[in-house]
C-alpha cells in the first residue's frame, strides 16, 4: 500500500515542480516598442512600460563627478541619441522592487553594453 501512495505522490507532484521553481527557471519574455522616454543613463520607457537595463549602472541625472562633469546628464543623452524614438527589442525575466522590467535592450546590437563600453555606465 505504502509504495502504491508513493507512486500516486510521484505522478500527481512532479507535475507541479515548475510551478513551484518558476522564478528558477523562467524563459526570457521579449517585446518590442519604441522608446517613448528616456528617464536616465539605465531607465527608458518602451511602449508604455518601464524599462531599468539589467545589468548596469549609469549615474543619476543630477550627478556631478568629483571634478564637476555632469556625468549623470551625459550619460542619459548619450542613451536617449541611441535609442529615443527608435524600435527596440526588449528582453526580460522579471520584475524589479519598483515594478519596473529588468531588462536588456537591442537594436542590431545590446544597448545595455555599449553603454558599458562607452563609459556611460
Amino acid at each position: 500500500m505504502k509504495e502504491i501512495k508513493l507512486k500516486l505522490v510521484i505522478f500527481l507532484g512532479l507535475p507541479l515542480l515548475p510551478v513551484l521553481f518558476s522564478d528558477f527557471i523562467s524563459l526570457p519574455k521579449t517585446f518590442r516598442g519604441v522608446c517613448e522616454r528616456v528617464i536616465d543613463g539605465d531607465t527608458v520607457i518602451v511602449a508604455g512600460q518601464t524599462i531599468r537595463l539589467a545589468n548596469i549602472d549609469a549615474p543619476e541625472s543630477s550627478q556631478y563627478s568629483y571634478d564637476g562633469i555632469p556625468i549623470g546628464k551625459r550619460s542619459a543623452a548619450y542613451l536617449r541619441q541611441l535609442v529615443l524614438g527608435k524600435e527596440l527589442r526588449v528582453r526580460y525575466k522579471k520584475r524589479g522592487h519598483y515594478g519596473r522590467i529588468i531588462g536588456t535592450l537591442y537594436l542590431t546590437e545590446e544597448i545595455n553594453l555599449k553603454m558599458i563600453k562607452a563609459g556611460m555606465a
